[in-house]
């Protein structure tokens, strides 16, 4: 113990503190090691959620789009079959309304924009941008656009205000030559094909008479635009007769 004097313990410290690295290498060290943990966390972090990012667009995404109905898929060209079933939908159940075009926006994950053209042809037509939007989410109709009104039921149509005919036959009198008048008519009776066909009208749209079915469809008979073969009417009437459909109702027509 005896060796170990001041100068001695003087000479071990100075010793030990001349083994240690200078401050700045030390704290550069610090500084380092701090970083690669750092850069670990990040990594491990971003490779995560590239991880689950490509889990969703390559495994859920597909499957949402597969499992859900997909009106993208429906309209590529050349079938457009979603634009087909809105057309003929249009045509069974509104009159005077004929749907033009059709564009389906992916939104991803069963979710689609629609954008459409509704015709009103009582109206002259013009071919252009779309009037109507919706989306359709996970196979719902939602958020519906349509300020014209093209797509909405008009479930009145069939019902007169007026008391007497005479009073409608009257104001319809006053009219000049040149107006065209629509007119949705129904009867109490069904007209046979024969007795359409000797009508001093024009058709617009005709319901077929079927008395045990529920929902009374309609068929346009002046389609504005054709997508189809079966789109031409004019030997629709011929065709009715030559299946036995004896009897239809006139629901639409326009005078002149």
């Amino acid at each position: 113990m005896s060796e170990w004097n001041e100068s001695k313990l003087n000479q071990e410290l100075e010793a030990i503190i001349s083994g240690l690295p200078e401050q700045d290498e030390l704290e550069k060290k610090i500084d380092q090691s701090i970083n690669r943990r750092i850069r670990k966390t990040v990594y491990r972090t971003v490779s995560i959620i590239v991880v689950v990012i490509l889990v969703a667009f390559l495994v859920i995404n597909p499957l949402m789009n597969m499992i859900f109905f997909n009106p993208y898929k429906m309209n590529e060209a050349p079938e457009q079959k979603m634009l087909g079933v809105l057309r003929d939908y249009m045509e069974t159940i509104q009159p005077y309304r004929e749907v033009i075009s059709l564009e389906v926006e992916k939104k991803g994950f069963g979710r689609y924009n629609l954008a459409m053209q509704v015709a009103d042809l009582t109206e002259p037509l013009s071919i252009g941008g779309a009037n109507v939007w919706c989306e359709v989410n996970f196979d719902k109709y939602e958020n519906i656009i349509d300020t014209e009104q093209n797509i909405v039921q008009n479930v009145g149509r069939f019902a007169c205000d007026y008391n007497k005919q005479e009073d409608m036959v009257e104001k319809i009198m006053e009219l000049p030559k040149s107006a065209v008048i629509y007119l949705s008519v129904s009867d109490s009776v069904p007209k046979s094909i024969q007795e359409l066909k000797d009508l001093p009208v024009k058709l617009e749209w005709i319901q077929v008479y079927q008395p045990n079915v529920k929902l009374q469809g309609g068929l346009s008979m002046n389609p504005r635009v054709l997508y189809a073969e079966d789109d031409y009417r004019d030997e629709i009437v011929d065709f009715l007769q030559k299946n036995t459909l004896d009897s239809i109702y006139v629901e639409n027509v326009r005078l002149w």
